[in-house]
C-alpha cells in the first residue's frame, strides 16, 4: 500500500508533490493516508514522466525492474504483447 507520507517524502514536500501530480497543496493535504489506486496512478505516472525512481513494491501485481537506459528508474516488465 502506498501512503501519502511516502509520496510526500519521495517528492520532498507537499507543494512539490502537488506540482508533480498537477494538483494543489491543499488537495494533496486532503488525501487519505492510504491513497487510492487513482492517486497511485497519478503519482507513478508523474514519477515516470519526471524520471524519479520509486519503490518497486508500489507497482501492484507487476514485476518491476531497474531500467538500463535510465539507472534507478523503475519500469514495468512487459509480460504479454498487445494484440491489435
Amino acid at each position: 500500500m502506498v501512503t501519502k507520507s511516502d509520496v510526500i517524502k519521495l517528492f520532498g514536500s507537499v507543494e512539490a508533490t502537488a506540482s508533480a501530480v498537477g494538483s494543489s497543496g491543499s488537495a494533496v493535504s486532503q488525501w487519505p493516508e492510504n491513497i487510492s489506486k487513482h492517486i497511485q496512478d497519478r503519482v507513478l505516472g508523474s514519477c515516470v514522466r519526471l524520471g524519479i525512481s520509486f519503490p518497486p513494491e508500489w507497482v501492484n501485481g507487476q514485476q518491476a525492474e531497474a531500467s538500463g537506459q535510465w539507472p534507478g528508474l523503475v519500469t514495468l516488465k512487459q509480460t504479454s504483447k498487445l494484440k491489435g
